[in-house]
């Protein structure tokens, strides 16, 4: 018997995957549906996900796999977009990523940041400590105007840590960085070239980042026990106690963050309670808003570096699917709000009205009497902070729990910065391992 904890995407690909196999296992998930971060709301017409989930697929693989198999084969439509993404700054939108399109930027602005680049170029300082700071890293990579302008201030509203307490381990999937060549080439020209690991992304046409979690969960033969509390694991029996019931376990995949499952360890070892207490993330407000439709440029997201403005981006459902709204006269909105990970409850309703000033400030919004809906929704883990006590610990907590046949994979168990595709191909990795198939 397999048990897994959790029953977000990862989860329960890992279920789908076993199901394959006609593996014995049960899926526990303790809120009252499955999906995690992976689902989705229906409120008045309006459908709103747990932020922004676009499905980015760079592997054929894994490309056939969810398209054709999952999505296509439980008749689910998708469409298919490329990315349109900009950066709110110097009052105007900028494309993204601003490092490759410098054209875009004030001219006194724009000169000094291809000054600094090519004295950085001529000067190149190695970077390539895995420990060393993000913000030498950003600094180092795009110079300093650059990095005070937009590097800093987005992403202190981001982590919600020090950046120099942050590694720059997690950059080469997710920051773009340009050649000298191609530097200069968005320096002269607007036109625009597009960089990152999400150029292209995938979503359902109706239904919501739900519909995938859904066609997952179509296809999986073992037991989804939801609203299961799990009170503790023992890791030397192999026995996991839920309810009031127990069950014991050939091995462990755990989901769940990586901090909660080691918190449910019986008789957790001084040493690994020592690296728990290191494991730091931010958590994220998701505010949706429903509203009038009056921003109607053909936008994804935007990128708001601004400190004036508490959120640090905004995403149109709407431009996703025209299905996420009642009509072609509204536009659903997902706004992100960073907040450290320890912290206390704030006050939402106060919260929601200064992201709604703050959207008539940028333009989005016309005033208040436009918005139809608000809803918001608390991620107590959003980003895990690559600090140098992750860079430390992870590989030997990991392996902790690998040798007592507890496996901790995803963007949460794995304790990582990841997307929908490597959350898939980690649990397909995870069974095939399992099962002695590579």
């Amino acid at each position: 018997m397999y048990v897994v904890l959790g029953g977000g995407i990862t989860g329960l690909a890992v279920g789908y995957f076993f199901s394959k196999k006609g593996c014995k296992y049960i899926i526990l998930e303790k809120e009252g549906g499955i999906g995690g971060l992976c689902r989705s709301l229906f409120v008045d017409g309006f459908t709103f996900d747990y932020t922004g989930h676009c499905i980015h697929l760079s592997t054929e693989w894994c490309k056939k796999f969810v398209i054709d198999e999952l999505l296509k084969r439980n008749s689910v439509e998708v469409i298919e977009h490329k990315r349109s993404s900009y950066i709110y700054l110097y009052k105007r939108y900028i494309p993204y990523p601003i490092q490759a399109h410098l054209w875009w930027l004030p001219k006194k602005i724009k000169d000094k940041i291809i000054e600094e680049l090519f004295i950085l170029h001529c000067r190149p300082e190695k970077y390539n400590k895995k420990d060393e700071k993000f913000s030498d890293w950003a600094r180092k990579m795009f110079g300093a105007t650059l990095y005070r302008d937009f590097f800093l201030p987005y992403n202190r509203k981001v982590w919600n840590c020090d950046l120099d307490e942050l590694t720059h381990a997690w950059t080469k999937k997710f920051v773009p960085q340009p050649s000298l060549e191609e530097f200069i080439s968005g320096y002269i020209s607007k036109r625009s070239k597009s960089f990152g690991y999400n150029v292209n992304f995938y979503y359902p046409l109706r239904g919501g980042i739900s519909a995938l979690v859904n066609s997952i969960s179509k296809s999986i033969s073992g037991s989804i026990i939801c609203s299961s509390k799990v009170k503790e694991i023992d890791w030397r029996r192999k026995v996991v106690y839920f309810d009031n019931e127990e069950v014991k376990y050939e091995a462990l995949i755990n989901t769940i963050p990586l901090p909660e499952l080691l918190s449910l360890l019986k008789d957790l070892p001084t040493r690994m309670k020592y690296v728990k207490d290191r494991l730091l993330w931010t958590s994220v407000y998701c505010i949706n808003v429903g509203a009038k439709k009056t921003f109607r440029r053909e936008m994804h997201w935007i990128y708001i570096p601004d400190r004036k403005y508490k959120f640090y981006r905004v995403g149109f459902y709407n431009n996703f699917s025209p299905y996420s709204v009642p009509s072609k006269e509204y536009m659903g909105m997902y706004i992100e709000v960073g907040v450290p990970g320890k912290e206390k409850a704030i006050n939402v309703g106060h919260l929601g009205k200064e992201v709604i000033s703050g959207l008539i400030d940028i333009g989005i919004l016309g005033s208040k009497r436009d918005v139809c809906v608000v809803n918001t929704l608390y991620i107590p883990y959003g980003y895990v902070i690559y600090n140098k006590w992750r860079e430390k610990f992870l590989g030997e907590v990991l392996g902790f729990l690998g040798e007592n046949d507890i496996y901790s994979i995803g963007r949460y168990g794995g304790w990582k910065y990841s997307f929908i595709e490597e959350n898939i191909i980690d649990a397909y990795s995870m069974v095939k391992y399992l099962l002695r198939e590579g």
